[in-house]
């Protein structure tokens, strides 16, 4: 297999709508005075999620056997992230300890890496 088909996952999208669908059903009934119903309708769709479980792990296993050079890459890639939001964290954490004029400067640089973080990720979709 060189190439996951969406189709793929068109299983999990719909245990996903299942389980949606059943849980707010489910809390709509228990609201109506039928708690024994609204709790079977709960069970059913997390008996969907349960379902998805076991698929997952079969994606997994087998984008695992498609894509051995990938992965290297792929831990390559998590552990640079790591490193880079620990030592983000880092500096926001002792920049939150310095005020100034009774505000932590971290409270301006949050703010600031934040708006930077969304422009970063949306230049990465595009």
């Amino acid at each position: 297999m060189s190439s996951f088909d969406f189709a793929l996952y068109y299983p999990l999208i719909a245990l996903g709508l299942i389980y949606t669908v059943l849980s707010v059903a489910g809390r709509i009934v228990e609201g109506r005075g039928r708690p024994d119903v609204g709790e079977t309708l709960q069970t059913l769709g997390f008996g969907a999620i349960l379902l998805a479980a076991p698929y997952t792990v079969v994606l997994l296993v087998m984008s695992l056997i498609s894509y051995p050079i990938r992965l290297s890459d792929m831990a390559i890639i998590f552990a640079i992230i790591f490193v880079f939001f620990g030592v983000l964290l880092g500096l926001l954490l002792l920049l939150a300890e310095v005020r100034v004029g009774g505000r932590p400067v971290g409270a301006y640089v949050g703010t600031l890496a934040g708006a930077a973080f969304a422009v970063f990720i949306a230049l990465s979709i595009f």
